[in-house]
């Protein structure tokens, strides 16, 4: 649990109060929860408030007041901050491992599995075939969780002592910032991404001005793509 006030510092907050989660889908909202009102494509979540606080949510977080009578965390952009407000919930997890991933048109499953069995139980899986760790298997709905799932399956390897984990990072997860941080430290199958060379200099430059390049040479994979 956290107090609202502890998710960003900067922050307009009408009412500091202990939350007990965040969600950004009003329909997994437990009560003591805050709602996350980022926009998507298709939706944008400040128009589920009000089926969000039906369900229990006993605080917001917009990009402007809105006409409702609970806590509220007022940002300039909601989606620009979900990677802080979810690192410092779970008190930054992604920090504590070492983030390996892979990406590509083909392939990414199978070196992302291999690459998990290798490093043994120190090492858990996410992707295609959902999360695995020490034994146990967790279904997914994405090859990359959101951030709302990954920051919480971070937290769980680490309250378990994993040390590294094994991730597939699909294309749109990069381009919609899902696995854009320093964290990341390793990015294979350039070739086949989206199936150009232009797309894969694309997705290297994305990851130098993310610095992903400085991280130690044994956490990279930058596995070559076949003939």
């Amino acid at each position: 649990m956290k107090y609202l006030s502890e998710l960003k510092k900067d922050a307009q907050i009408s009412e500091d109060v202990l939350i007990k989660g965040l969600k950004i889908n009003s329909k997994e909202i437990e009560k003591g929860d805050a709602f996350f009102c980022i926009k998507g494509v298709g939706a944008d979540r400040h128009d589920f408030i009000e089926d969000a606080l039906d369900r229990g949510a006993i605080a917001l977080i917009v990009d402007h007041q809105v006409d409702f009578a609970v806590p509220q965390m007022i940002v300039e952009d909601t989606n620009a901050c979900l990677d802080e407000l979810y690192a410092n919930f779970y008190d930054h997890p992604e920090k504590k491992l070492k983030l390996l991933g892979l990406t590509g048109t083909d392939g990414k499953t199978s070196a992302a599995t291999i690459t998990a069995e290798l490093l043994g139980e120190k090492c858990a899986y996410i992707g295609t075939n959902g999360v695995s760790f020490k034994g146990r298997h967790l279904l997914t709905n994405n090859t990359t969780p959101g951030q709302d799932e990954l920051y919480k399956y971070f937290a769980m390897f680490c309250e378990e002592g994993i040390e590294y984990v094994a991730m597939e990072t699909s294309s749109e997860a990069f381009f919609q910032r899902q696995a854009q941080r320093d964290e990341l430290l390793s990015i294979g199958h350039f070739q086949y991404y989206f199936g150009t060379l232009e797309r894969a200099q694309d997705l290297r430059e994305l990851c130098r001005l993310q610095d992903a390049a400085s991280a130690p040479d044994e956490c990279l994979c930058d596995l070559k793509s076949r003939r």
